[in-house]
C-alpha cells in the first residue's frame, strides 16, 4: 500500500511498501547493469576498432601481433612478416588462443622462420607445454627456442600460439623470412640472341622468351597470343580471353614456343586455372577500350636464369611500363610478335616492326570504317609498307619497346596489347592500309598489378 507522508516545506513524498521498495531496487539494479554492458561494449568496439587499425597499420609495416584466431598471410618472395605474441614486450594474455596461416603464392617460395626472443612458460616434468607457439604441427615452449625452421614447396605455412590460465611471460618476436629462386636471379625484358636483320620477319627461338599462345588443348595451332608477365600469369586481349572465360579446361597456354609443329625443349604447355577480364570491357561496344584481360596459369612458369635449374635458354617475363610513363606514345619504334593466322602460318613466331603514331593521325586514317578509336588507344604501322601487319592469331599479343631510361635500359617493356588490325579482318596478304589499333597498358597498370597480387616475375 502506498502512503502519503508530508514533508518540510509543505511538498509530499511518496511512501512506498516494502514488498514495492524490493521490486524497485531490483529494476534498478538492472538498469544499471545494462548501462554497463552498453559502456562497455561501447568501449570494447572502440578499443576494437583502434586495436584494428593498430593491426592494419601494422600489416602495411610487415609486423602481424597474434590477435586473430587465424589471420590469413599471402607473401610472395622477398617478403619479410615480424610475428609477435599478445601484448609484446609486455606478457601475453591469460587462455589465449590465436595464429597465422600463411600462404605463398606458389611451391617456390621458401618460407624460413627464426625467433630473437622467445620466452615461453617451461614444460612440465613430463614434457608437455601448457604455453607453447606450434609450427607446422611441431610445438615449442620454454628454452625450446625455433631458432631456424625453413620450408619449401608448400601450399600452406601454420603458425599458432595457445596459453593456459595459470601463468604469463613475455612471448616471442619471431620473423619469417621468404625468397623465391625461380624469380631472384633473373630479370625481365631480356631479349634473346637475335637472329635476323633489325626488319626481317623471321626470328630465333627465345628472342623473344615471353611469347605466349593461345590454343585448344592438345592441339598447336594458336588463335590469339599472350605476354609472361609473371611465373603464374600471362597478359593477353579481352576479345581473345572471352572465348577462354567460361571453357578454360579446353584451352591452354604455350609458353617457351616457336616453331609449334615440333615441340622444342623448354616449351609446355600450361592449364589455365582462372581468366580475368577488364571489368569495363564490353564486347557489344565497337570501340577498343579496356581490352585487356589477364590469364592465370595452375602451374609456375620456370624462368631462364632461376636457381630452379640450370636453365640456359628457357622463358621469361617482360617488363610492364612504368606507371607514369607513356602518356604521348608518338614516333616510338616498337616490335609485335606472333605467329600469323591458323591458315597462312608456318607455325614459327615471326615479328613486324612498327612505329607508334597519335591519336589524331590514327582517327584521320580510320576515318569512314567502323572502327572508334578511344583515348587509351595506341596506334602503330609497319615501318615498310611492304612489311604485314598483325593477323587474328596475333591479337592479344605483346607490342614491346627498348626501355631507354629510368632504370632497366636495353630492357624490353610492353607498351600495347594487340586489339584490332586491318589485316587481321580482311585476307591476309593484302598490304596493309591502316594502322594496328592496341590497348595502351599505361592506364591498366594499377589493374593488372592488383590482379597479380603478389605473384612474383623477375626484376
Amino acid at each position: 500500500m502506498i502512503g502519503v507522508v508530508p514533508r518540510s516545506g509543505g511538498q509530499l513524498a511518496t511512501k512506498l511498501h516494502p514488498h514495492q521498495q524490493s521490486s524497485w531496487f531490483c529494476a534498478s539494479l538492472v538498469l544499471l547493469i545494462v548501462a554497463v554492458v552498453l559502456c562497455r561494449n561501447t568501449s570494447t568496439a572502440a578499443v576494437s576498432h583502434r586495436s584494428s587499425s593498430r593491426r592494419h597499420a601494422a600489416r602495411v609495416a610487415g609486423s602481424h601481433e597474434c590477435r586473430q584466431p587465424l589471420e590469413e598471410v599471402v607473401v610472395g618472395g622477398g617478403t619479410s612478416l615480424i610475428l609477435t605474441s599478445p601484448n609484446f614486450p609486455a606478457a601475453y594474455d591469460y587462455r589465449t588462443k590465436c595464429g597465422w596461416t600463411i600462404r605463398p603464392t606458389s611451391r617456390n617460395v621458401v618460407l624460413a622462420l627464426s625467433c630473437d626472443t622467445f620466452v615461453l612458460q617451461e614444460p612440465s616434468s613430463s614434457g608437455e607445454c601448457s604455453d607453447f607457439l606450434k609450427v607446422q604441427g611441431f610445438k615449442y615452449c620454454g628454452s625450446n627456442i625455433p631458432l631456424s625452421i625453413t620450408t619449401t614447396n608448400i601450399t600452406r605455412f601454420r603458425v599458432t600460439f595457445k596459453t593456459n590460465g595459470q601463468k604469463n611471460f613475455k612471448g616471442f618476436h619471431c620473423t619469417v623470412r621468404t625468397s623465391n629462386p625461380n624469380t631472384d636471379h633473373c630479370s625481365c625484358g631480356v631479349r634473346g640472341q637475335a637472329r635476323s636483320s633489325p626488319t626481317q620477319e623471321r626470328v630465333g627461338h627465345w628472342e623473344f622468351p615471353w611469347l605466349a599462345a593461345l590454343v585448344k588443348a592438345k592441339t598447336s595451332i594458336p588463335f590469339c597470343g599472350a605476354s609472361v608477365i609473371s611465373e603464374r600469369w600471362v597478359l593477353t586481349s579481352a576479345a581473345c580471353a572471352e572465348r577462354v572465360k567460361y571453357n578454360k579446361y579446353n584451352y591452354e597456354v604455350i609458353v617457351g614456343g616457336h616453331n609449334l609443329s615440333v615441340t622444342a625443349p623448354g616449351q609446355t604447355g600450361q592449364p589455365i586455372r582462372k581468366v580475368f577480364i577488364h571489368p569495363r570491357y564490353n564486347s557489344g561496344d565497337a570501340i577498343t577500350d579496356n581490352n585487356v584481360a589477364l590469364v592465370q596459369l595452375k602451374e609456375v612458369i620456370v624462368f631462364r636464369g632461376s636457381r630452379m635449374g640450370v636453365v640456359k635458354e628457357g622463358p621469361l617475363p617482360v617488363c610492364l611500363p612504368d606507371l607514369d610513363a607513356h602518356t604521348n606514345l608518338t614516333s616510338y619504334r616498337a616490335i609485335l610478335t606472333g605467329w600469323g593466322t591458323g591458315e597462312e602460318t608456318t607455325g614459327v613466331v615471326r615479328k613486324v616492326v612498327v612505329r607508334t603514331m597519335n591519336g589524331s593521325t590514327c582517327l584521320q586514317r580510320y576515318q569512314g570504317h567502323n572502327v572508334s578509336i578511344s583515348d587509351s588507344s595506341l596506334c602503330a604501322a609497319p615501318v615498310s609498307e611492304t612489311h604485314r601487319d598483325f593477323y587474328k592469331a596475333e591479337l592479344g599479343g605483346p607490342l614491346v619497346r627498348v626501355r631507354e631510361e629510368g632504370g632497366g635500359e636495353g630492357r624490353y617493356q610492353q607498351i600495347g596489347v594487340a586489339s584490332f588490325s586491318d589485316a587481321s579482318s580482311r585476307y591476309p596478304h593484302q598490304a596493309p592500309t591502316l594502322p594496328g589499333v592496341y590497348t595502351n597498358l599505361a592506364p591498366y597498370l594499377r589493374w593488372i598489378t592488383n590482379t597479380v597480387g603478389l605473384d612474383n616475375t623477375c626484376q
